[in-house]
């Protein structure tokens, strides 16, 4: 019973130290596809915060923030959910986009909304807490009256990290 509480104590040491939580905030950068409404670039930053579970995985919650030319400020929300290998983070980011605009094309009032989004990425830790990430993601777009169609952004990303790392 001794061993099985020692062994315990250790196991649960390991894993606590394992599970550091980060902060990560940073300037971004979205190149998008154009044919569906959105600017060619948007530029704003980024709050990210993530959970170490076990050695390896790491989970949380972030949002980014844009100023968009044709579109306004537009701030999609997502979680994230990945692996640890060294120091890249590979991850799965499903979220929201909140967009609604209406605008007017050829006579007739259209609206442009946005919804529920996937996209994926690699984070890596650089010296000094400060990190680089790029990701893609996949947007679905509803124009009203219209079709629904997808757009896609890729993000680059440059930050500081708070917290986390070994």
């Amino acid at each position: 019973m001794k061993r099985f509480v020692t062994l315990f104590l250790i196991v649960a040491a390991v894993s606590a130290q394992a599970q550091k939580p980060e902060l990560r905030v940073g300037a971004a950068l979205s190149v998008n596809q154009t044919n569906n409404g959105f600017p060619k670039t948007g530029y704003g930053g980024e709050v990210v915060a993530t959970q170490g579970f076990g050695q390896f995985f790491r989970a949380g919650i972030g949002v980014q923030g844009y100023n968009m030319k044709e579109i306004g400020f537009v701030a999609p929300f997502f979680g994230t959910l990945g692996g640890q290998a060294g120091r890249f983070f590979f991850h799965l980011d499903p979220g929201y986009l909140p967009l609604s605009r209406t605008f007017t094309q050829n006579g007739a009032s259209v609206q442009q909304q946005g919804g529920f989004y996937m996209g994926a990425g690699v984070k890596v830790d650089l010296p000094y807490h400060i990190y680089i990430n790029a990701q893609y993601a996949d947007f679905p777009i509803t124009f009203v009256p219209g079709d629904k169609t997808r757009t896609s952004s890729a993000v680059f990303s440059l930050g500081y990290a708070f917290g986390g790392g070994k």
